[in-house]
């Protein structure tokens, strides 16, 4: 008689089989957590250009409540400590630059400020809010 042992366990097919799928799946939540994390980024970017543009209608608000002329044309608004100065065509925010604030006079004490700067999706993009003062 033949001394034949009953072996049990996977073959190397099933798991080939079960690696793949395990791998399908984990290639599958990278994508997922990625796109969710450069969305959340986009949305922080966002942000921070809402923050600077307010800040410049503020600063515009100040100019225009403490009698300062706002030229026509382009610039944008910089606390110098006590007083606020405007000038030059686009002033630069972040830690890195990477935000151009300008301040623009549409005439009938109506403002726009733009906010731009490349995402992190390598596209550029903007924020644009439009004041107009009471007086």
């Amino acid at each position: 008689m033949s001394n034949i042992r009953k072996q049990a366990g996977d073959t190397i097919v099933e798991v080939l089989i079960a690696s793949a799928i395990v791998g399908l799946i984990l290639t599958g939540a990278f994508a997922i957590a990625n796109a969710s994390l450069r969305q959340i980024r986009m949305s922080q970017e966002r942000s921070e250009a809402h923050r600077i543009a307010a800040s410049q209608i503020e600063l515009v608000k100040q100019l225009v409540d403490s009698g300062y002329s706002i030229p026509g044309g382009d610039g944008c608004a910089r606390d110098g400590g006590a007083s606020i100065t405007y000038g030059s065509s686009g002033c630069k925010f972040g830690t890195d630059d990477r935000y151009t604030a300008t301040v623009t006079n549409n005439g009938n004490r109506s403002y726009s400020v733009k906010v731009k700067w490349d995402n992190v999706a390598g596209r550029e993009d903007q924020v644009i809010i439009d004041y107009r003062t009471k007086n």
